[in-house]
């Protein structure tokens, strides 16, 4: 039933190495990791994290979400943290305003606080439990009891898709919608603990599944675009080519999902979207369907005809390949349904007709990506000569400085930013000497 490529193991061990922090951390950094624990021996998966699987991707992650700080001081003016328990405030990364207060009743008693954390942590425990085992049954795990490998890959999505809502939904704490911005770090709270556990999570199983292990910053492009669009007289055909263009580019992030997971798409976010929530929630692939209750409209064109992602080092071409595939495959078929509506409409079948289908679908689109591996301290003398100064001076600037709070680090966070740039320019240098694999189109032209 799988449309899975890993096995269960594959997505046990990315749901332990999402989980290394509890959603709650903020709250209370003493004990987070015995909580960890606590949620997945709830998740059926006790003894499945080890640190040395996510350590690494932890590092990095924490320096492509934010600027390298040093370690925590009782002193606030050495590094600017807060205590979120006596004034829960979220920042900007680029917002020049002050900090956003959140409207969220904490104690500030010591003793208060402990007993509020184990309070959330007894209630996340038990939404899982009602999520996914029930008592009366019908959870997610009845749905998938002979299918383990297909049950895995729902339990992670739940985790990721899913879970951050329900603790929404059952007003945990009277914390409401505060729980989709609970920050990973007190020091920086401009990003939430679901965005790091996604980063650590993706980085931890490219590693897994590279030769080399490391990871890929690649970027695939559909083409063309304004071609397609201009085609068109009316606003109608607008929308319509807007979504069929959205619709494709989701059928090849549909491709990164199968074969890796949601979270390696990192621009742009499937959270909340309608079509990935649509393609999630079906029972052959991970019957999440109940616990959407999106208000968009899934007719809207919501993705780009670009989409960046985490891939593993050395397994690229392969991806970029069924990527592509997927593309093709849905394109073809589209225009085949297409086809058999008009023959229907005409009541025959025309072989120029069919002909013309299949020599203009066949080769309309084009496809360019480009990927670059997350770039290292070692590797910046080869990236200064592919790159603008001007591009590298300020993540180079924020890895010199990293380096004097952590020993052997590596830059593959803090550098995030060259890695970024080195995959987008070879993205537009490739499309710079692209060549139309279309064939004139034979026939009279209409004038218009």
């Amino acid at each position: 039933m799988t449309k899975f490529k890993q096995g269960a193991d594959y997505w046990d061990r990315k749901t332990a190495n999402y989980l290394h922090d509890p959603p709650d951390k903020a709250l209370r950094i003493q004990g987070h990791e015995e909580r960890t624990l606590g949620l997945l021996e709830e998740l059926g998966l006790d003894g499945v994290l080890d640190k040395s699987t996510y350590q690494r991707a932890d590092i990095i992650a924490a320096g492509m979400d934010r600027n390298t700080m040093p370690g925590y001081s009782s002193d606030v003016n050495k590094n600017g943290a807060i205590n979120f328990c006596q004034s829960p405030q979220l920042t900007h990364p680029t917002g020049r305003e002050k900090s956003l207060t959140l409207d969220i009743d904490l104690p500030q008693d010591q003793t208060a606080i402990r007993k509020l954390v184990q309070e959330i942590h007894t209630r996340m425990k038990e939404i899982i439990q009602n999520d996914l085992d029930p008592a009366g049954g019908g959870g997610l795990s009845d749905l998938y009891k002979n299918d383990p490998d297909s049950y895995s890959a729902a339990r992670f999505h739940y985790l990721h898709h899913v879970y951050r809502r329900r603790l929404v939904d059952k007003n945990v704490a009277g914390f409401g919608a505060a729980w989709h911005r609970m920050p990973a770090d007190t020091r920086i709270p401009d990003h939430s603990i679901w965005q790091h556990a996604g980063l650590v999570s993706a980085l931890a199983s490219c590693f897994e599944l590279s030769d080399e292990s490391r990871a890929s910053l690649m970027v695939f492009s559909i083409t063309p675009v304004q071609d397609f669009i201009g085609k068109a007289r009316k606003l109608r055909d607008f929308w319509s080519g807007s979504v069929i263009l959205s619709w494709l580019a989701f059928e090849g992030i549909k491709a990164i999902i199968h074969n890796l997971g949601s979270d390696h798409v990192l621009y742009p976010s499937l959270l909340g979207q309608p079509l990935v929530e649509s393609h999630l929630g079906a029972d052959t692939v991970c019957g999440l369907e109940r616990f959407f209750k999106s208000s968009s409209n899934p007719e809207a064109a919501s993705f780009p005809n670009k989409f960046v992602c985490l891939v593993p080092k050395g397994k690229e071409k392969e991806l970029a390949g069924e990527i592509e595939k997927a593309i093709t495959d849905a394109w073809l078929e589209l225009g085949e349904k297409t086809l058999e509506m008009v023959e229907n409409t005409i009541g025959q079948k025309d072989d120029y007709l069919r002909q013309q289908f299949d020599r203009q679908l066949g080769s309309y689109w084009e496809f360019q990506w480009a990927a670059s591996p997350v770039v290292r301290g070692v590797d910046l003398p080869l990236a200064s000569k592919m790159l603008h100064e001007d591009v590298l001076a300020r993540p180079v600037d924020i890895f010199d400085r990293s380096k004097q709070f952590f020993s052997n680090q590596s830059g593959e966070g803090p550098l995030y930013a060259v890695s970024h740039a080195l995959a987008q320019g070879m993205l537009a240098a490739g499309k710079g000497c692209r060549t139309n694999k279309r064939s004139d189109e034979p026939g009279i032209k209409c004038s218009q």
